[in-house]
């Protein structure tokens, strides 16, 4: 049962509204007299008066540092603004930043940019809309110029644009404050009144999903063990609750009990235990009855015993996802649109795996002084949403996933499941191995790659890289094999090579029997690394800025005591060493299991006071669990101790449970931070595999309890209502902060797959999203957001999946390792609904061991039919209006009696709904090649929409289940029909709405320009062409043509020159054509072969009068002197077989076939021109400029010098003599050239 209400609010915030959480910032719509109407706005946030600021948030980047807050103007009572203060400026102009993310620009739209912009110093700001990612295309800003602030002045810009590219949905409206724009820090830049303004946009209306009044497991409960909802309630009397099924029928009542104010949400709350009730069946809910609230609801929710089953292989699938130098690929990704390239292999634009150097050394975060070498360190997994590889964090995961087989193994239940050969959907699968240690052997064959051998540094040889990763960050919307940055080794740390050690002494001994080869080679280099760890035992690794600084996370330890002991553990219980047990036998750490970590020393800085027993940075834990685990020669009464320390830190968890409305084992941390912590659910989720342990080693089912109110929490039953796992739940996990499932940041890109759980609530506000969209004073429990920008909230990554993994199968395990019989009803499913007068056609599936004799369904009690056969099926002839209650039993030939859950559907009269497409419209232009967004609106009158389907030809290409209802279809050229079909909820269609187009040819050429004379007056006009096929088909460029715009001012006849072009000069034909002021130059080619993705290279042009008149290019369109490198440029026009293709010409509209152009004549030999000694960028000055330009040629940078200028010596040779001599005539050493 879901209740929905629509509100009219950005995409950005669909879960971040009043009526949702009340302590959120984010934008409300405003009533501004000054700015446009606000819902043909582009952006959410104008006016800033209600003390609001989201989705504006700042950006730090190179070093800048900067604070911001939403201020009073002074003396303007209830008028405030956005204000940036800027505390180191860093070394680049976008070092620090504000802006505002989730733009589309519509092809052909004109947009209105209106602001306020002024500062208490004086400064400059450079101010863009385009692309937030690469190649960060800009659509408007003031001529690629900043702006000047004076201090204390208010700067209004009010200026429109047209948006000539194809339409885009990756934009932001960005201001750069950093670098050499800055005043001297700190002072504060001020932005109010900020408008985008489309007439032809309007805010799209959203659906939002309430928090309903009592809280629970989204998913569901196993039938048998704890089962509590907590209830969001005021009252200090218990509250009447009825339990209903999916038809809506009671199946259990009762009444809460109050508990009061929760600290850690500030609500007010009840509990609802129903742990008795062990009914199976599908969309149960609650209601409360006496309680007079449009909320006094529950989300739906299955009780079966399956409920975590297919919830464990797609928490696993996250692993495959990561894998790094591997294409990702059907049929193991689980869908078309999950699958990607290879990463990191060293194939353009990848500057890696393959041979990934040290850390340069003059950069300023090089760190500890290493030598150069190089290394192979393909492979691995992705830590999280970016594509560094960290062996720290892999550390905890992979020993997680290999724990987890490690113990199914002990159980006896390594056949089943994951853990088997076979059992998981990846590449190497059925090759003989458990599939689980495959995915594991995936990391830590990259581990190995990480060790420095004796030939690369015999001075650290054995230890081990902290990690690899990218030179700097990278943008969202990014896969792995377009990742362009440069790829560098960290230096080693202790830690990475404790973890290196611990783990393939783990690996070792899980590999002996299946590949003994392997195993060996693990060991001899685990031990390797253990004594290189006691040769260096104080190499920390060094924190380095994670927003600014090198692009990965730093996971910085300066103690690893713990490791050392965690280490020694899984050598000893590897090789039975004594070197190895007397290690962890005097370690201080001897059979700790932490409760709260710091409580008696040897946690990472990071995690003293914390609730938890174990974390990347602090491992003691790990040991623990292994020598308590695996059959070892420590004395029984030590394993037994190290067993009943478990249970002990179970049980005070288990204590915070009762403390705690929303049932976590949790509190908010001890130390001087307090709140909830980055990851907050990974410390649950490590807290409940030692919880399974103590179940496991003690048999007591209070802590089999507190997994089930862990995982309770993590799937719904919280502040939040928010199931924090993506695909599971009525609130589902959407929007991880990750560079490939980020659909935020454009509809290219794809939701996640299921089963991937985020970090949660960071009350301690580590990125600028939840900053900008988070009261500071939000209960710890509801700082979340579930965007993709907030990497402090909604992160994921392979230490927090690997618990989830390990957790799911553990619950899983309570039902499939002792139940063999069950029957299932396959179809219908539960809460469906049938037109009344149809038939109901039912199947069931029976499992067991024992012949089935038949098969008998039920409606409530009264037989339907029964079947003796499989498949097992019967049939509801014609039926009538009402709910139903189907069952089906299973009569085994020894005679017992199977049930399954209940299934209930509903029998209804169905209206069918209604849609209309509401773009493209009949005459809309498109071209090939190009996404067309196609969006429709559709209406259910007897209940909701459940998706709209969009089709071409007839051919379904998508559909979109949440409004707006759209989707971006590439189109194709030629003659389509558009059509639109929505399905309501009883799964009736609507008529089909539709609408006739025609794709004209492709606009994929493109034309790059640089200027090379940037005078106003002069002889000559001057630059380079370059024309781009983007296209995937090759091109003649006799179908092209090509226009530049210029003002003839005299009667004088033109003449083109071109000194080269890799095409052949000879293969142009120039021409002039137009006049006055739309004068342009014309090209047209011979039949020259322009490949897909292929250019023509430079093509110089001049322009000039024939009698030597001077041109004035301040009035010249296409005339830019700020391009001094080729980009792209469209007021130089492109045709194709007379159709403009690229670019705008004077007036915005493509004009007329002009005129039989003139002939150019044949050009005069141009005069020599003068010889300017030193002038090397033929600006008519020799400068320093000149010095940096002729040192640029000389090292062969992609430079082009006046070779005559630069010869400053006169020998005809342009060389470093030359260099030296200028650059003493630049400092006056010298007072003439030539210098001879």
């Amino acid at each position: 049962m879901k209740f929905r209400r629509s509100i009219c609010t950005a995409v950005l915030l669909a879960v971040l509204l009043t009526l949702l959480v009340p302590t959120s910032v984010f934008a409300l719509e405003d009533n501004s007299s000054t700015l446009p109407p606000y819902k043909n706005d582009l952006l959410y946030e104008r006016t800033f008066d209600e003390g609001l600021c989201y989705p504006w948030h700042t950006c730090e980047d190179s070093g800048g540092k900067c604070s911001f807050d939403v201020v009073d103007v002074p003396g303007q009572p209830g008028n405030k603004a956005f204000a940036v203060t800027v505390l180191d400026k860093g070394q680049n102009r976008w070092s620090v930043q504000m802006r505002h993310r989730g733009l589309t620009l519509e092809q052909g739209h004109t947009y209105r940019v209106r602001l306020k912009i002024w500062a208490d110093a004086s400064c400059k700001v450079y101010i863009k809309i385009g692309q937030m990612g690469e190649p960060y295309a800009e659509y408007w800003n003031n001529k690629w110029s900043p702006y000047t602030l004076t201090a204390g002045k208010v700067l209004e810009i009010d200026e429109t644009f047209v948006m000539d590219k194809p339409t885009d949905d990756t934009c932001e409206f960005t201001f750069h404050l950093g670098g050499e724009l800055a005043a001297t820090p700190p002072y504060t830049v001020y932005l109010d009144d900020v408008s985008l303004y489309d007439p032809e946009y309007t805010k799209p209306v959203e659906y939002i999903l309430p928090q309903p009044d009592v809280r629970v497991n989204q998913v569901g409960y196993l039938p048998e063990g704890k089962k509590v909802a907590t209830v969001v309630c005021n009252s200090t009397q218990p509250v009447k609750w009825q339990l209903k099924n999916a038809a809506g029928v009671v199946v259990l009542e009762g009444y809460t009990e109050p508990k009061g104010l929760d600290k850690d949400s500030q609500d007010y709350v009840h509990w609802l235990d129903f742990s008795d009730f062990a009914t199976e069946g599908i969309g149960y809910y609650f209601e409360l009855p006496t309680v007079n609230s449009p909320t006094n609801y529950s989300h739906p929710f299955d009780i079966r015993k399956d409920i975590y089953t297919q919830m464990k292989y797609d928490a696993l699938a996250f692993f495959y996802h990561k894998r790094s130098g591997i294409p990702i690929e059907m049929p193991y990704a689980g869908g078309e649109q999950w699958t990607r390239p290879a990463g990191h292999i060293g194939v353009a634009p990848n500057k890696g795996d393959t041979n990934v150097p040290t850390w340069p050394q003059d950069d300023e975060y090089a760190g500890r002084p290493q030598k150069y070498y190089t290394k192979d360190v393909t492979g691995g997994w992705y830590d999280a949403g970016d594509h560094g590889k960290y062996v720290v964090n892999g550390g905890i995961a992979v020993w997680t996933l290999m724990n987890m087989y490690e113990r199914a193994k002990i159980r006896g239940i390594a056949n089943q499941g994951a853990y088997k050969d076979g059992g998981m959907n990846i590449p190497e699968r059925n090759n003989g191995y458990p599939d689980i240690l495959d995915e594991a052997r995936w990391e830590i064959e990259f581990f190995k790659k990480m060790q420095v051998t004796e030939k690369e540094d015999p001075s650290i040889a054995g230890m081990v890289h902290h990690k690899i990763h990218d030179f700097r960050w990278t943008a969202l919307g990014m896969l792995p094999h377009e990742d362009p940055q440069p790829r560098y080794l960290r230096p080693v740390s202790t830690a990475a090579t404790l973890n290196f050690a611990a783990t393939l002494a783990q690996s070792a001994r899980l590999w002996k029997d299946y590949d003994p080869t392997f195993a060996a080679d693990c060991l001899e280099k685990a031990e390797i690394a253990w004594q290189a760890a006691l040769k260096h035992p104080d190499i920390y690794a060094e924190y380095t800025p994670g927003s600014g600084g090198p692009g990965g996370g730093p996971y910085n330890d300066d103690y690893v005591g713990d490791e050392f002991y965690w280490a020694a553990c899984e050598l000893y219980v590897t090789t039975g060493k004594d070197e190895y047990k007397n290690y962890l036998m005097n370690s201080p750490h001897y059979l700790e299991m932490p409760a709260k970590m710091g409580e008696n020393g040897g946690a990472n800085g990071e995690d003293n006071g914390l609730w938890g027993c174990f974390t990347w940075g602090t491992t003691q834990g790990l040991g623990t669990i292994t020598l308590a685990l695996v059959e070892n020669g420590l004395p029984a009464t030590d394993i037994q101790k190290a067993r009943n320390n478990i249970a002990k830190a179970a049980d005070r968890w288990l204590e915070n449970i009762e403390e705690q409305g929303y049932r976590l084992p949790i509190k908010q941390a001890e130390d001087e931070r307090g709140g909830y912590p980055w990851g907050s659910n990974s410390f649950i989720l490590n807290q409940m595999i030692v919880m399974g342990y103590a179940y496991d080693f003690t048999g007591d089912s209070k802590y089999l309890d507190g997994m089930f109110d862990g995982i309770s929490y993590l799937l719904g039953r919280n502040a939040m209502d928010q199931s924090y796992v993506t695909g599971y739940g009525e609130r589902p996990l959407q929007n991880p902060h990750d560079r490939f499932w980020t659909p935020q940041t454009s509809k290219r890109f794809p939701a996640p797959p299921p089963g991937i759980i985020s970090g949660g609530p960071n009350s301690r506000f580590e990125d600028p999203t939840i900053n900008a969209a988070v009261k500071k004073d939000t209960p710890p429990q509801k700082c979340f957001i579930d965007h993709t920008d907030s990497w402090s909230t909604n992160e994921i990554t392979v230490n927090w999946n690997a618990p989830f993994a390990w957790v799911t199968a553990y619950l899983d395990e309570q039902y499939t390792d002792s139940e063999t019989d069950k029957v299932t009803i396959d179809s219908p499913v539960a809460g469906e609904r049938f037109e009344a007068g149809k038939d109901i056609n039912i199947s069931a599936t029976v499992k067991s061991k024992t012949p089935v004799s038949k098969v008998e369904f039920y409606n409530g009690d009264t037989l339907i039919s029964s079947d003796t056969t499989a498949p097992y099926t019967a049939k509801i002839t014609g039926a009538a209006v009402g709910a139903y209650n189907l069952k089906a039993v299973a009569v085994l030939s020894d005679g017992r009696r199977i049930e399954s859950p209940v299934t209930p559907v509903l029998v209804k009269v169905i209206v069918k709904p209604t849609v209309k497409l509401t773009a493209p419209k009949s005459n809309v232009v498109a071209y090939g090649n190009e996404f067309l967004k196609i969006t429709a609106t559709a209406s259910d009158s007897d209940g909701k929409i459940s998706r709209v389907d969009f089709l071409v030809d007839g051919e379904v290409i998508g559909s979109d289940r949440e409004a707006p209802y759209e989707y971006e279809w590439k189109a194709v050229e030629g003659n389509h029909e558009i059509s639109v079909i929505a399905y309501d909820d009883d799964d009736a269609a609507s008529t089909p709405d539709s609408v006739k187009i025609f794709v004209k040819q492709a606009r994929d050429v493109k034309v790059q320009y640089l200027c090379e004379n940037t005078q106003t007056s002069t002889q000559e006009i001057k630059g380079k062409f370059n024309i781009v096929n983007t296209g995937n088909r090759d091109y003649s460029l006799k179908d092209i043509v090509l226009r530049y715009y210029f003002t003839k001012e005299h009667n004088s006849q033109l003449q083109f020159i071109c000194y080269y072009t890799p095409i052949g000069s000879g293969n142009l034909i120039p021409s002039f054509g137009g006049s006055g002021d739309e004068h342009y130059l014309q090209l047209e080619f011979k039949d020259v072969k322009l490949p897909a993705g292929g250019q023509t290279g430079e093509i110089q042009f001049v322009i000039r009068y024939a009698d030597n008149s001077f041109h004035d290019q301040s009035n010249d369109y296409s005339f830019d002197p700020t391009i001094k490198a080729f980009q792209d440029y469209g007021k130089v026009t492109l045709y194709k077989n007379g159709e403009l293709v690229w670019g705008t010409p004077p007036g915005g509209t493509e004009p007329e076939e002009p005129e039989e152009p003139e002939e150019p004549e044949e050009p005069e030999e141009p005069e020599e021109p003068a010889i300017v000694y030193g002038d090397c960028n033929d600006d008519g000055k020799v400068n320093s400029t000149d010095v940096a330009v002729m040192k640029r040629y000389l090292k062969k940078e992609n430079v082009n010098i006046n070779l005559d200028n630069a010869d400053v010596n006169a020998d005809g040779k342009v060389n470093s003599t030359d260099f030296s001599i200028l650059k003493r005539y630049v400092m006056k050493n010298i007072e003439e050239l030539p210098y001879r």
